[in-house]
């Protein structure tokens, strides 16, 4: 009996052994698996943390103006990832708005890819020494509209009459408001007092379809199409709609008294006119299609008569030009917006008050491309 029991008990220590062996192995498994699930939870959890910005940005004092220079990559620490896109789809970087100066969508600074999307040029980065030219006109600016970098700026904070650059408000007001093909009849209270209405293109009794009368206002700068267009929808309504619009795009320095920027109250500063810029090229790319077209077809409506207008535009037709609107009054001087496609980004150039808008566009464009470019 005594021999059966030590027999009994070696065997219960030897099963209790293997059992407490067993129960660590099992307890030690239990870990590994609430880790991971942990770690995979962590993971999923937690939100996306995009590459650290890596931009440097130094300002180089250039007479007056303010010459700046962007290197390296433009991503917001707390920017996400986009998602909306489907996978493979090439998406332009310029095709998101920009917040605060920098594109909403998020990149990788050293391989300029949007994270989950196509990739994109990198952006413009100093090539060159040559000193920034010395402009001759009240404000003006040169940036890189996908990013927001400012890469010269001439009080870009001072407030000038916008002359007929005004007509870009009043052009995306009238889409989001009137249908493209309602019929608009041409009235005498289109007209400003001090004009002569027989010399005018639109004569008075012709109709008109909306589109066409964007056409001729964004072409030929038509003050004309753009009283039309306000007083289709209802003049005093349209000119809230059109400063609630500059509110809503936190153009903070911008009022409009009129559709057609011939007021000297209607102002803007070449930082607003940045803002708007980036909201046509990713909103609003027929709107910038019909400013840089050479030339613009119109049809009345009543007599069936055809008319085609040149573009005042000298850069109208230019292989490079996005588009832009060109204005002038007494008080102004002369006023440009233009975009350009430099290296498959888009360039923005902004004067206003100068002898020589396009003069003075093309020497901040030619300054930009021997000094800057987006080639890696």
């Amino acid at each position: 009996m005594r021999t059966f029991q030590r027999v009994f008990f070696i065997c219960a220590v030897v099963g209790a052994v293997a059992l407490g062996g067993d129960f660590g192995g099992a307890r030690e498994t239990s870990k590994v698996v609430a880790n991971t699930v942990g770690t995979v939870r962590s993971f999923i959890a937690s939100p996306f943390t995009a590459p650290p910005d890596s931009a440097l940005q130094s300002k180089v004092a250039v007479g007056s103006p303010t010459a700046l220079m962007q290197t390296g990559g433009d991503v917001a620490p707390n920017d996400v990832p986009a998602t909306d896109a489907a996978p493979g789809a090439p998406t332009e970087l310029s095709s998101r708005p920009t917040v605060n100066g920098r594109s909403s969508a998020t990149t990788d600074p050293d391989t300029a890819v949007i994270v989950g999307q196509a990739s994109v040029p990198p952006p413009f980065h100093r090539i060159g020494d040559l000193p920034a030219p010395t402009v001759a006109a009240q404000a003006a600016l040169v940036a890189d509209l996908s990013s927001g970098d400012v890469f010269f700026d001439l009080n870009a904070d001072r407030r000038w009459p916008t002359a007929s650059i005004a007509k870009l408000l009043t052009a995306v007001e009238a889409v989001r408001r009137l249908p493209s093909d309602v019929a608009i009849t041409i009235d005498t209270v289109d007209f400003s007092p001090q004009e002569a209405t027989s010399a005018k293109p639109l004569a008075i009794g012709s109709v008109y379809t909306a589109q066409d009368l964007l056409r001729a206002m964004l072409t030929i700068s038509s003050n004309e199409a753009a009283e039309a267009l306000a007083h289709a929808y209802g003049n005093e309504r349209f000119m809230v709609e059109v400063n609630g619009l500059a509110h809503e795009w936190q153009l903070d320095s911008t009022y409009l008294s009129d559709s057609t920027g011939l007021s000297s109250a209607d102002q803007s500063t070449t930082r607003d006119l940045l803002r708007l810029a980036q909201h046509l090229y990713s909103e609003y790319p027929d709107i910038l299609r019909m400013t840089r077209a050479p030339h613009a077809t119109i049809t009345d409506l009543q007599s069936k008569k055809r008319q085609v207008f040149t573009n005042i535009n000298q850069f109208a037709g230019n292989a490079d030009f996005v588009g832009g609107k060109t204005g002038y009054t007494d008080e102004a001087g002369g006023n440009l917006l233009s975009i350009f496609n430099y290296d498959r980004r888009p360039l923005a150039i902004i004067v206003l008050g100068t002898d020589d808008r396009f003069g003075e566009t093309t020497k901040l464009y030619n300054w930009f491309r021997a000094t800057f470019n987006a080639v890696r």
